[in-house]
């Protein structure tokens, strides 16, 4: 009698649970768009330096699948300087500074569920000289590939 109660109770505590989960996923699978194959070939990143002058770069994503958009920007080394996540919208454009980085190799990767995008920079500072006690460099990026 007594292992009967037990197997009912936990019967009953999991049936529960399978419940709430399956409703939790049914929502989530409710809130996502549905998504057109034909727009997952549309996916596009664009990497443009603001000026010659600056660190800074626009990047534009045309995500007409509207797919949640993870960007990051790692050194060489692995270490994580930047992971955002973006809602989904069809076209995101952000800004991305890399003057506050020191001179090395980074990679910036946007992902969604089904596409990804790489693009690999290097940072150099040369020092032009000094005049009047002060320093002065010249920090430039190259981008390493083209994909």
């Amino acid at each position: 009698m007594r292992n009967s109660i037990i197997k009912s109770i936990f019967l009953t505590g999991f049936s529960i649970i399978s419940v709430s989960i399956s409703a939790q996923y049914l929502s989530m699978r409710e809130e996502r768009p549905k998504i057109d194959k034909n727009l997952k070939n549309l996916f596009q990143v664009s990497v443009n330096q603001e000026s010659t002058s600056n660190l800074n770069f626009r990047i534009v994503v045309n995500n007409p699948a509207q797919e949640l958009l993870n960007v990051n920007l790692k050194n060489q080394n692995g270490q994580l300087f930047q992971d955002d996540i973006f809602h989904r919208r069809p076209i995101y454009s952000m800004l991305l500074g890399l003057e506050r980085l020191e001179d090395g190799i980074y990679t910036l990767s946007i992902t969604t569920n089904y596409e990804s995008f790489t693009k690999n920079f290097v940072i150099t500072t040369e020092e032009l000289g000094t005049r009047n006690g002060q320093m002065f460099l010249d920090r430039k990026v190259e981008i390493l590939d083209a994909q």
